[in-house]
């Protein structure tokens, strides 16, 4: 069985920064990462899915948490949604 795990605010664990006024990313959640190493000792294949810009650099964005933390998992499949943002006049 293929098992899917979101990125962003499930295996990223992220808090709420004062200063920042929004949630930060902290590093990798121990409780997805729990769950990872369950679901592969069943047998399971872990995949990562999010919804983000690409795999390139957009937005100030380069998804370089999402590959370091999915190297540290062992995980090789990564499935990048991108977000398209239109702009519609009426």
């Amino acid at each position: 069985m293929i098992v899917s795990f979101d990125f962003d605010s499930t295996i990223l664990k992220k808090e709420w920064d004062e200063e920042e006024g929004q949630d930060v990313p902290k590093g990798l959640d121990p409780i997805a990462a729990g769950l990872i190493q369950k679901e592969r000792a069943n047998g399971n294949t872990v995949i990562i899915v999010t919804s983000r810009y690409g795999p390139e650099p957009a937005f100030g964005y380069d998804n370089e948490d999402l590959f370091e933390i999915a190297k540290e998992l062992e995980i090789e499949d990564v499935h990048i949604m991108m977000m398209i943002l239109m702009s519609i006049k009426q």
